[in-house]
């Protein structure tokens, strides 16, 4: 079964585009504390589709927390121009929730890895432009 519930802060501002056919999708990243070590964080990329898509760039904006609901993990093998095997992940996100309150969001401190990433802006996407992961 491929079932993803996440937790995090965004990167940055969700990203909204529409396919050729009109289809909205929106792109962002989550900032995900490890379980067992708040000092490290993985950054996600998610992909909405629709009026998820609609939904999170208009109510969503970067460092907030939000719920990944309910998802999936999507891999795509591809080949690089120098010939190299490669997988790029995401998760396409079916169900986006707030996670906070606009008013906790604003008035309480940063408490983990991600918030602190999110408050100071030093953090860098994992290979941002097309999703490769370095290992």
């Amino acid at each position: 079964m491929n079932d993803v519930k996440l937790s995090g802060r965004l990167t940055r501002d969700p990203e909204l585009k529409q396919t050729p056919n009109g289809v909205p999708v929106a792109t962002f990243a989550l900032a995900v504390d490890r379980k067992f070590n708040r000092e490290e964080a993985d950054f996600i990329p998610v992909t909405t589709w629709r009026k998820t898509a609609e939904f999170v760039a208009k109510y969503f904006r970067k460092g907030q927390r939000v719920i990944i609901a309910s998802g999936r993990i999507r891999v795509d093998p591809y080949t690089d121009k120098d010939g190299n095997k490669r997988t790029r992940f995401e998760v396409v996100a079916d169900e986006v929730e707030f996670a906070e309150s606009r008013r906790a969001a604003e008035d309480q401190p940063a408490g983990s890895l991600a918030a602190g990433y999110m408050e100071n802006e030093g953090f860098a996407e994992i290979d941002g432009e097309d999703g490769e992961l370095p290992f």
